[in-house]
């Protein structure tokens, strides 16, 4: 029991540092982008303990379930989130490039995993993304689904236990699109 303990402290502890090392190399230019998932209000807890500032896009699901919106609703008031909401116009990687534009983003933080899907093991901390034009930056890729369930009881956290994404629903694919980097760039 110790060792989970100290193992999430120092995954948490690496995590911090590469927000604030974020922060330092991308000022005035770094976003973060939230679906408002399952785990997701780790990353923001994280994130705005740090970064308070930064925009948080979240592109709107149409069809996007209540419990989603109370979701979103609920951690923008506890956290005091930077939210800016996009409608997706016709696919989730048409809006988020439109939405890093509009936010003049340089750096855009994610808070995937590499155990989710098998395009994400080859995902490094810092990627340079062309197909959107900005630098990657994945805190949370060297956690595993555990650690964001002890993380989330440690710091009393909501969990979105309705979350669907039809953009992946729509096929077998566990990829909606938006980090998927076309022709491999940016790896």
């Amino acid at each position: 029991m110790r060792c989970k303990t100290l193992n999430l402290e120092f995954k948490e502890k690496f995590t911090v540092q590469l927000l604030r090392s974020a922060k330092e190399l991308f000022a005035g230019g770094l976003v973060m982008s939230s679906s408002f998932g399952r785990y997701s209000a780790v990353m923001l807890h994280l994130a705005t303990s740090q970064i308070p500032e930064t925009p948080i896009i979240n592109m709107r699901l149409d069809g996007e379930t209540e419990a989603t919106k109370r979701h979103r609703e609920h951690l923008q008031e506890r956290l005091n989130l930077n939210l800016k909401i996009f409608d997706i116009d016709c696919d989730k990687a048409f809006t988020l490039k439109n939405a890093l534009e509009a936010l003049e983003a340089r750096a855009l933080i994610s808070g995937v995993l590499w155990e989710e899907t098998e395009n994400r093991e080859g995902f490094e901390y810092f990627m340079d993304d062309r197909t959107f034009g900005v630098q990657r930056i994945y805190p949370l890729l060297h956690w595993k689904q555990q650690d964001m369930v002890h993380y989330i009881r440690v710091h009393n956290l909501p969990i979105n236990h309705d979350y669907t994404d039809s953009f992946k629903d729509r096929s077998d694919k566990k990829e909606c699109g938006i980090h998927l980097f076309r022709d491999g760039a940016g790896i």
